[in-house]
């Protein structure tokens, strides 16, 4: 085999391969992808909590939730569980069931998902405990939605 068809074999074997060449990069890489989607399951699980107690105050004709206490102890409330939830749920729906969907697209739905399974909860029975877990429900049957209604993208070549 000559110089040349080594250097091209060598260059091809590391387009398809799945060891990453250069080292730590993609550990870095992967924690890095993984912090921010904590910061993002954290964000938009701390908004979908908030407006679930909003409306759960609304529902139950409670103006204080529109104080400025009653706004205060919704968002404290919301960071302390859907923003925990969010940030433990979101990057793991993300990395085993979402990979393939565009980040927006998944943030978006799954925040979707948990408003919509925490406003029915609400409806239905009006419990912000229950709300919480049929939030979570929710957000597990978007995500599952998202990984069967989004088409897998074929995988593209890294340019030489």
């Amino acid at each position: 085999m000559t110089a040349e068809a080594e250097r091209y074999t060598l260059l091809c074997s590391a387009k398809y391969s799945s060891k990453d060449t250069r080292g730590g990069m993609r550990i870095k890489r992967i924690a890095a992808v993984t912090a921010g989607l904590m910061v993002a399951g954290w964000l938009f699980g701390t908004i979908a909590g908030t407006l679930v107690l909003i409306g759960w105050g609304m529902v139950h004709s409670d103006p204080s939730i529109l104080s400025l206490a009653g706004l205060r102890f919704a968002l404290e409330f919301a960071m302390i569980f859907g923003g925990v939830l969010g940030a433990v749920l979101g990057p793991i729906a993300a990395w085993l069931l979402m990979r393939h969907v565009p980040l927006g697209l998944a943030v978006g739905g799954t925040t979707l998902g948990t408003l919509a399974g925490g406003g029915i909860a609400l409806l239905a029975i009006g419990d912000p405990v229950v709300a919480m877990l049929y939030g979570m429900a929710g957000f597990g049957v978007s995500a599952i939605g998202l990984r069967l209604r989004v088409p897998r993208r074929e995988r593209r070549l890294l340019a030489d």
